[in-house]
């Protein structure tokens, strides 16, 4: 059953929270640079699949807690890493709003570390799913290029297949990022990004939902480690290069893949995803309408289709 607005934080409190402090497992795995990413997971004996999470862009492992315990409670061992600069991961700038990388192959090489040495080792020979959200979602996309034989299926939900830069233009963007190279603008925040405040802003957010909002803004606010808000030029580089390589690859993508669409969203682009799964062997679109970037903090009636379509998809 998927929590309803009006009872969220009621089962969060007595639901989700207390069994994340009682079953999830956490440690660390070495980048293949050193850099020490953080993971956590939960297993069942017997499950159906492992399921492995990639989170989107700023985010953290308390805003997939909700969606650990639907999957786990739904037969599936879950596991996730948080990515190089976010959450309990290593940071390489001092900046805990800071957001920066060289390249979207250095989160891949991360993910394939700790599914070989966490994932596989503790789930033998049973099936592998990925899911990825947002910026999870191109790393995920990435991945499956990559390596094409590690999972059976995946969900792609909202993924960065190329981002949307609001009133730039195509040409405005290539020029600031080739400009920001040739003056070396690396681990300096692009337009528009900055540093975290604790200012309260559900109305312009990504969610639909107000108590899921609340429950990340207060996580944000009691530990520095989730207060990520901000991309440098470097990630935005490696990003747009990024959606290059994920948009020229599709095609080696054999597997099931779901993509799932938020018809509000307004950080990636749409028609983008569209391009993608139609070059996928064996994809599947799913339109949610009303939904905001995060489907997963959607409203009520949209939640529940969600994730109804995404545990048919996996069983």
């Amino acid at each position: 059953m998927i929590f309803t607005e009006e009872n969220y934080n009621e089962n969060l409190t007595k639901k989700v929270l207390p069994f994340i402090r009682l079953n999830l497992e956490e440690g660390y795995v070495t980048g293949a640079d050193g850099t020490r990413v953080h993971y956590g997971y939960v297993s069942t004996p017997a499950p159906k699949a492992a399921i492995v999470i990639s989170h989107g862009f700023t985010e953290c492992m308390p805003k997939y807690y909700e969606m650990i315990y639907y999957f786990y409670n739904a037969g599936y061992s879950v596991y996730m890493v948080e990515h190089r600069g976010h959450g309990y991961s290593d940071r390489r700038v001092k900046d805990m709003s800071m957001v920066t990388v060289d390249d979207f192959s250095d989160y891949v090489s991360d993910l394939d570390i700790f599914i070989r040495e966490v994932v596989a080792k503790k789930e033998a020979f049973r099936p592998l799913y990925l899911f990825g959200h947002s910026m999870g979602g191109a790393i995920a996309a990435m991945y499956l290029e990559k390596h094409p034989d590690v999972f059976k299926k995946a969900v792609l939900s909202s993924p960065m297949i190329e981002m949307l830069y609001g009133d730039y233009s195509n040409f405005v963007v290539e020029s600031l990022f080739f400009i920001s190279k040739i003056l070396r603008w690396k681990d300096k925040y692009m337009p528009g990004q900055g540093q975290y405040t604790d200012e309260y802003d559900f109305e312009s957010s990504c969610a639909l939902s107000k108590a899921r909002y609340d429950y990340m803004y207060g996580c944000k606010v009691s530990d520095e480690h989730y207060r990520t808000n901000g991309g440098t030029y470097a990630w935005g580089r490696a990003g747009r290069k990024a959606s290059k390589f994920i948009k020229a690859n599709a095609s080696a993508i054999k597997i099931p893949v779901l993509l799932c669409q938020a018809g509000r969203d307004t950080l990636v682009s749409n028609e983008a995803q569209e391009e993608f799964i139609s070059k996928l062997e064996n994809g599947t679109l799913k339109k949610y309408p009303e939904a905001k970037h995060e489907i997963f903090n959607a409203s009520d009636e949209t939640l529940k289709t969600y994730y109804a379509d995404v545990l048919d998809f996996w069983d």
